[in-house]
């Protein structure tokens, strides 16, 4: 009974070092990878259509882009002549109607 007895101790305490090692191990480099190919492909969607003149979906672009990737870095400035424009737009608009 003893020897049966620590041989489940000793099964239970690997399956557990197993858990605990993927746990904090983390998630795979994939999910990182994927979401600098989509940030980076929101960045290519923001440009075309800034060159298109639709400000708002290149807005709407590059606010989807996920924070601290390396499009995200690129994409600051452009993010924020978007809404200087789009903001410059709506002031002009604004004064048309009064």
């Amino acid at each position: 009974m003893r020897k049966e007895m620590t041989w489940f101790a000793f099964g239970l305490a690997i399956i557990m070092g197993v858990f605990a090692i993927t746990i904090l191990k983390g998630p795979t480099g994939n999910i990182a990878d994927v979401a600098k190919l989509e940030s980076q492909q929101h960045y290519a969607e923001a440009q075309k259509a800034v060159s298109e003149g639709n400000l708002e979906l290149a807005l709407t672009h590059l606010e989807a882009i996920k924070e601290r990737t390396p499009a995200w870095y690129n994409s600051r400035e452009l993010h924020w002549k978007v809404k200087e424009d789009l903001n410059t737009y709506a002031q002009t608009k604004a004064q048309a109607v009064q």
